[in-house]
């Protein structure tokens, strides 16, 4: 019984990908908004009531990053400005 053993070449690493605020808004937040606008054009209540539900909690994770990026700034504020 003979065995092979095959050498393999590791993954090539990913490069580091750091998206703009544009990549974030086309990814994330302007999704959301068609999906609103159609449904206040089919007066689907039950959607945007589910989005304003959505956005409470999203405001109130928003207040709490801004606290932690507020917090990091005061430690290490060159790690802020830099945006790393």
């Amino acid at each position: 019984m003979q065995v092979v053993l095959s050498a393999r070449s590791p993954a090539p690493p990913t490069p580091d990908y750091h998206p703009s605020m544009g990549d974030l808004m086309t990814m994330a937040i302007q999704p959301r908004h068609t999906k609103l606008g159609l449904a206040g054009q089919h007066k689907n209540w039950t959607s945007l009531s589910k989005a304003r539900a959505t956005l409470a909690v999203e405001s109130v994770v928003l207040r709490h990053l801004e606290g932690q990026i507020i917090a990091l700034s005061l430690i290490d504020p060159e790690a802020v400005s830099s945006g790393s």
